[in-house]
């Protein structure tokens, strides 16, 4: 949970709504265009030749990483291993439909809570 929204969350009960505003330096940081890469369209397999396709690639310690195929201009693919909302300001709003108190297990960071986002 990013720490200015567990702020926010702080205190509130059920059936309150909140808003969160959080700039890129508070989510999920600014563009790194080192993170972004063009090569010619013929390396790229033919089922991601399209912006908007998301090819992923295994490192050799087995780390997963998914890129998005952000541009193509004539025979040069660029695809961006950016969040897609780095660099971007993100609202959000939650409706708080139950409170209750954390596990210890949840407290020390080892299981999601019942019900998190994946």
């Amino acid at each position: 949970m990013y720490p200015k929204v567990e702020k926010a969350l702080n205190g509130k009960s059920a059936g309150e709504t909140i808003e969160v505003i959080l700039p890129p330096q508070d989510g999920f940081g600014a563009h790194d265009p080192n993170l972004t890469f063009t090569d010619h369209i013929d390396n790229v397999p033919q089922e991601f030749r399209w912006v908007g396709a998301r090819p992923a690639f295994e490192n050799e310690n087995g780390e997963v990483m998914e890129l998005l195929v952000s541009k193509i201009e004539g025979d040069q693919l660029t695809v961006d291993a950016n969040h897609p909302f780095a660099g971007k300001t993100v609202t959000f709003r939650i409706k708080i439909v139950a409170v209750r108190k954390a596990s210890d297990a949840e407290l020390a960071g080892s299981v999601p809570p019942p019900g998190a986002l994946q």
